[in-house]
Formats: structure tokens, C-alpha cells, sequence
């Protein structure tokens, strides 16, 4: 199995679990250091460098699980008007429609389907980042070949078409949001990633 790349698997499901809606076995985790410790353990299996502003906050964010949540809604989820920076890849594209559509188009290239029942939007991030966790993982079981060099293509398209112009604009954006050191350090950690992985697959 390719070590890099299923490293690469685990930290986009990482990434997913820390921008989905907070549970409180996520606030354990954190405040026990198991956050950060897996992020170094798996970055350990990466050729990637990760600024300070990316790890700083990823210990105990220091607030109840009601805070954690709020802080959650706020930044990402707001009812209403909506937050200026909300989990859906598509929103800071010139069409967000085109956005969803086409990644549905990935999604069923690759076989997959959005659950109706999860009431998740095609360019909900949390989804995005799954389908690439998907995608790495595939590509972890399989020798150099073909099917290796599609899946890194479909990588690399869907982290510059989509995932990275999101991280790039949540990154600036969050700073004015007088956010908790917690969901500053995820922002940042996530656009630091994008921006090293589309480096690499593009690169190849």
C-alpha cells in the first residue's frame, strides 16, 4: 500500500470530521490532544510543512460544547442571512449551480451518490473532503497504472476547481470574524493542505 497516500486518505477525513458539526466526543478528543496528535503523526507520512497558525489551536479549544457549537454556527452555519464564509465549495465560484453540478458529475464518475438523507449539498466541504478522502484511499491500494493516474487527476481537478479557491477565501476571511484559536487553526490547517497537495498532483 502506498504510505503517502493513505496518509494523504486519513488527513482529508481528518479535515472532514473537524468541519463537520461538533460532537462532544470531537471536544474530548481535543482537549485530550488527541487532535493534534494525530495530525502530527499522520503528517509524519507527508512531504508537507504546516504553519504555526495551522497547529496552535488544534489542543483544547478551552470552551464548553455548547461554545464550540455556537462558534461552529457562527462561523460556518448562521441561519438567516448566512455566514460570509459557509461550508459549500460552490459559493466564492462564478456559478454555483455549475459548482454542484459538476462535482455530482465526479461523484457518479467514480460510482458514488449524495444520501438524500444526510441533507448534504454536493459542495458541502465536509462532503467534498470526503469524496477526496475516497479517492486517496483508493488510489493507496494500487500499484503505479492507469487507474492511479485518473484518480490523481480527479484529484488535482477537484482541489482547484473547487476545494482550494474555498480554503483560500476561508483563510482570509476568518481572521475578521474574531474566531477561537480552534476553527482558526482548522481554516488554516485545511488551506495549508490544499495548497501542497494541488502543488504536488499538478506537479506530476
Amino acid at each position: 500500500m502506498n504510505a503517502t497516500a493513505r496518509a494523504r486518505s486519513q488527513f482529508y477525513g481528518l479535515l472532514s470530521e473537524l468541519l463537520s458539526f461538533p460532537t462532544e466526543d470531537l471536544l474530548l478528543a481535543c482537549q485530550e490532544g488527541r487532535i493534534l496528535h494525530t495530525i502530527r503523526e499522520i503528517s509524519a507520512e507527508l512531504p508537507y510543512q504546516f504553519p504555526e497558525a495551522a497547529l496552535s489551536g488544534l489542543g483544547d479549544p478551552g470552551l464548553e460544547f455548547i461554545g464550540l457549537q455556537s462558534d461552529y454556527l457562527r462561523l460556518f452555519d448562521l441561519p438567516g442571512g448566512g455566514p460570509s464564509m459557509p461550508l459549500c465549495a460552490g459559493v466564492f465560484a462564478a456559478s454555483r449551480r455549475d459548482s454542484m453540478e459538476e462535482l455530482l458529475r465526479f461523484y457518479r464518475h467514480f460510482g458514488l451518490t449524495v444520501s438524500a438523507d444526510a441533507h448534504d449539498l454536493p459542495d458541502a466541504i465536509p462532503t467534498v473532503l470526503e469524496f477526496l478522502h475516497y479517492l486517496a484511499f483508493r488510489e493507496a491500494g494500487l500499484g503505479p497504472g492507469e487507474e492511479e493516474a485518473a484518480l490523481r487527476s480527479a484529484q488535482a481537478d477537484v482541489l482547484q476547481r473547487h476545494l482550494l479557491r474555498w480554503s483560500a477565501e476561508a483563510a482570509k476571511r476568518i481572521e475578521s470574524k474574531d474566531p477561537p484559536p480552534f476553527y482558526r487553526s482548522v481554516v488554516h490547517l485545511l488551506h495549508a493542505f490544499c495548497a501542497q497537495e494541488t502543488a504536488a498532483l499538478v506537479a506530476v
